[in-house]
């Protein structure tokens, strides 16, 4: 019996076949929102070429006025991360300004 070939792409040879960069392939991964991809040692990630012609067609559009995100995906949108509180230094998913910097932003407001 003889095995259908598979062909397998590292980070660059992948980002080059979907046209993206390679910090891109990256990011993705780390949010969860990329084409399927293997581990084959700590620093080694691997694409499947069908994983990556699977993501694409996913991604596929007729017009820009179709739904942006695949629904299986979470987009991050407009910095929306840094908005939610994330240690006791915020309120409300706004920053903790410091005195000093209050008085300086005001005065930098006042015409």
């Amino acid at each position: 019996m003889q095995r259908a070939e598979q062909i397998n792409f590292r980070t660059p040879g992948a980002a080059d076949y979907c046209q993206l960069a390679p910090s891109t392939m990256a990011k993705m991964r780390m949010r969860g929102d990329g084409p399927a991809y293997s581990k084959a040692g700590p620093r080694i990630v691997i694409y499947a070429r069908a994983d990556l012609d699977a993501w694409l067609a996913a991604r596929r559009r007729n017009s820009t006025s179709e739904f942006r995100d695949a629904p299986d995906t979470k987009a991050i949108r407009c910095g929306s991360a840094r908005n939610v509180p994330s240690s006791p230094d915020t309120r409300e998913g706004t920053p903790m300004v410091s005195p000093e910097r209050q008085v300086k932003n005001s005065q930098r407001r006042t015409p």
